[in-house]
């Protein structure tokens, strides 16, 4: 008989789930080509919605766990990260500014989509394994902290 318990997602599991997301809706919105500029403009806000929620998961809880490993690669992966952060908020906030009738906008979206999928190349691969490597009871503390966080977050993030 299957094991019907849901087992709990761990921090990289529920980051990792959120990176597979954006690379779905990346995916979708170039699936979009010339197609019509109000599915352009709502895959946009609800991209930039989940993004923040994302965010600050990872600048409030997840970051300063890795930062807890204390050495030289941890804290590099850390300030690493935070720097393509500034460069997402960076990108979203100029195409905030534009609509998808704007010339410029499918291309902001590329880099967007490219600067995104890095990002989460990376911490997959160099921030998970120092993640997994920390005691296993501030594995559990943050994968706890993630997944209420995130709850209470997408609430708040959700469209009125």
């Amino acid at each position: 008989m299957p094991d019907t318990k849901v087992r709990a997602l761990d921090a990289p599991a529920l980051l990792e789930e959120d990176h597979s997301h954006f690379r779905d809706l990346f995916e979708g919105y170039q699936q979009l080509g010339d197609g019509p500029r109000p599915s352009k403009q709502e895959l946009f806000e609800l991209l930039r919605r989940e993004m923040a929620v994302h965010a600050v998961l990872e600048e409030d809880i997840f970051y300063p766990a890795i930062e807890h490993a204390n050495d030289r690669k941890a804290r590099r992966a850390v300030e690493d990260a935070r720097l393509e952060h500034r460069a997402v908020k960076s990108i979203l906030a100029e195409l905030g500014a534009l609509t998808p009738d704007d010339a410029a906008f499918d291309l902001k979206m590329d880099v967007l989509r490219e600067t995104v999928l890095h990002h989460g190349e990376e911490e997959e691969r160099e921030m998970f394994r120092i993640f997994r490597h920390l005691p296993p009871e501030i594995r559990e503390d943050v994968s706890d902290r993630l997944r209420s966080r995130k709850q209470e977050l997408t609430s708040l993030f959700e469209p009125q």
